[in-house]
């Protein structure tokens, strides 16, 4: 799976909270609580990854987050590492807003929260002195910090993160050397795990093996975090190939259920060809609409894919260089309303009929080739 023993850095959003029910921003602040159905998901998720051998495991101070992980660890078997607290892995601190509603901080601050979206990079706030900060920036240094200092403690090994939302993305977006500027192009669901190889003088660029992967939640795709409308787009890699083997395109009638393990869709047509079916994607992401989500599912080779993903979700060229698609996973997009940017929900999950590893229902979350121990 890895290459050149690069280190390798399995990121876990916290479990539910009780501001993620409220839909509540919340911050750094630590007025925000894990619920139970947190701690049952958080339990769940360490049993996916009880044969999972990590040689450290680090969290974000803020009790969401640590108690997480304390929960994920009931699963393991013993001796298993200490949780180790770093303040690097907090969330983005967002001053006013912290506590406020996602629509009461739209209607109160639009021309900030519209920076926010649009270019995060850009979003600014004064500081209780009067000074100017960039919290998605100050976010993303902290997140170097890290990954930097862990790379050379752990060298050639593997670690286990929980951290937050904004927190996971920066560290995965930085991982792969990419900007803060795409912040928003990726999401991080809670309990959703990312597993990523950090750069090493062997292997210089780092590699995404999985993207939010949430299967052992029993929520494949994750749920959609940016309304339920647009288009959803769908790759699946079927088998290894050239590339020449006609892709299968479905259209997933309205309202439909998506089911990873019976990835089946309407009447199938078949497109022979990048651009053929290139253009057939385009069409689709055009003719999306404000007032429902309808669904796309792709079938084809990874060969011919992988060019297909990199011209439809424009992201910095470095994040697709580490995204290697492979065959037997799915790959999500969302492209929200009829004219939002698109994001990432998840890629190269494993299908829950794929042949990955099967100790129980939630080991679907563990990347296929992983070395266990």
């Amino acid at each position: 799976m890895f290459s050149g023993n690069q280190t390798e850095i399995w990121v876990i959003r916290h479990g539910l909270s009780t501001s993620n029910v409220r839909k509540r921003c919340q911050g750094s602040s630590d007025a925000s609580l894990l619920t139970e159905e947190g701690r049952q998901a958080a339990r769940l998720t360490g049993e996916a990854l009880r044969d999972v051998k990590f040689a450290a495991v680090f969290t974000s101070p803020l009790r969401r987050a640590l108690e997480t992980a304390q929960n994920l660890s009931l699963a393991w078997p013993h001796p298993s590492p200490g949780i180790s607290v770093d303040s690097r892995l907090k969330e983005i601190s967002l001053q006013d807003w912290e506590g406020l509603s996602f629509e009461s901080i739209a209607d109160h601050f639009p021309w900030q929260y519209g920076i926010w979206k649009s270019a995060p990079h850009l979003f600014c706030q004064r500081s209780a002195a009067g000074a100017v900060r960039f919290p998605v920036t100050e976010l993303f240094e902290c997140a170097r910090s890290f990954l930097s200092e862990v790379a050379t403690a752990l060298a050639g090994k593997r670690a286990l993160v929980v951290t937050h939302g904004g927190t996971g993305r920066a560290l995965i977006l930085s991982a792969l050397g990419v900007g803060p500027e795409w912040f928003n192009s990726i999401q991080q669901s809670n309990l959703g795990l990312t597993v990523i190889g950090l750069p090493n003088a062997v292997s210089r660029q780092a590699s995404l093996e999985v993207l939010n992967a949430t299967p052992h939640l029993g929520s494949a795709p994750p749920k959609l975090k940016a309304g339920r409308s647009g288009l959803r787009l769908v790759l699946q890699a079927v088998e290894e190939g050239d590339g020449s083997e006609p892709a299968r395109l479905h259209r997933i009638s309205r309202g439909c259920r998506l089911d990873p393990g019976n990835m089946t869709g309407g009447p199938e047509l078949l497109v022979s060809g990048s651009e053929s079916v290139l253009a057939w994607i385009l069409r689709a992401i055009d003719d999306r609409e404000d007032t429902s989500l309808e669904t796309l599912l792709a079938q084809a080779a990874p060969a011919l894919l992988t060019p297909i993903l990199s011209r439809v979700f424009r992201v910095d060229q470095r994040f697709l260089a580490g995204l290697r698609l492979r065959a037997g996973t799915f790959t999500v997009l969302h492209y929200p309303g009829s004219s939002g940017a698109p994001i990432l929900q998840t890629a190269n999950v494993w299908l829950s009929d794929s042949g990955a590893d099967r100790r129980g229902p939630a080991s679907a979350c563990v990347p296929k080739g992983s070395e266990l121990c």
